[in-house]
């Protein structure tokens, strides 16, 4: 799992809103694949495989935590389920911003496979 929030100093934040946001998955792999889009760096592709390739994982599993509330089916809900990722949000919420994220990391893994 990527940490939704650092502090200034670069160490992970573990307070409120480290266990319900999830659109760092997303930003994460999409910023591996815009260095690597940029750099064409073969040695930065490999040394990130091993943390890119486990955050689609994490996404699945929070697609699945929505299947389980409302059903496969249902995509009045979105993909992933409530978080605190948009920063207007004081109560977890569904989060289309989340859903972006989650997309645009497949469509980057894709890119980067």
């Amino acid at each position: 799992m990527a940490p939704p929030i650092l502090n200034p100093d670069g160490t992970i934040n573990r307070g409120y809103g480290s266990d319900v946001e999830f659109d760092a998955q997303g930003e994460f792999i999409g910023i591996a694949a815009e260095v690597y889009r940029i750099s064409r760096d073969r040695a930065f592709l490999t040394a990130i495989f091993e943390p890119v390739v486990g955050r689609p994982k994490f996404i699945e599993e929070l697609c699945a935590r929505t299947n389980a509330l409302h059903g496969a089916e249902s995509r009045l809900h979105g993909l992933l389920p409530p978080s605190i990722s948009h920063e207007g949000y004081s109560i977890p919420s569904y989060s289309y911003w989340d859903d972006f994220f989650a997309l645009s990391a497949w469509r980057n893994c894709e890119y980067l496979a």
